[in-house]
């Protein structure tokens, strides 16, 4: 992994903030994945793992709560 800094704007945002926003940032990663160039064994697993949640799906737990519990809300 790089040692990309964190911008002072994202970093000065309260937490719930950045909260909020993590989730936001793995979607634009997602929709410009073309421009990312994932190997053809990357975009395999990648749907893999997409088919897998997707027959998952009732078991799975969304970000927003896994956040939740880590900050100790209700």
């Amino acid at each position: 992994m790089s040692d990309v800094p964190i911008p002072s704007n994202i970093r000065n945002l309260p937490v719930a903030d950045r909260i909020e926003l993590a989730p936001k940032i793995w979607e634009s990663v997602a929709e410009d994945k073309a421009a990312i160039g994932l190997s053809d064994e990357h975009k395999r697993i990648i749907d893999e793992r997409i088919r897998e949640a997707d027959e998952k799906a009732e078991s799975l737990i969304s970000a927003e709560d896994v956040f939740r519990d880590l900050m100790g809300e209700q």
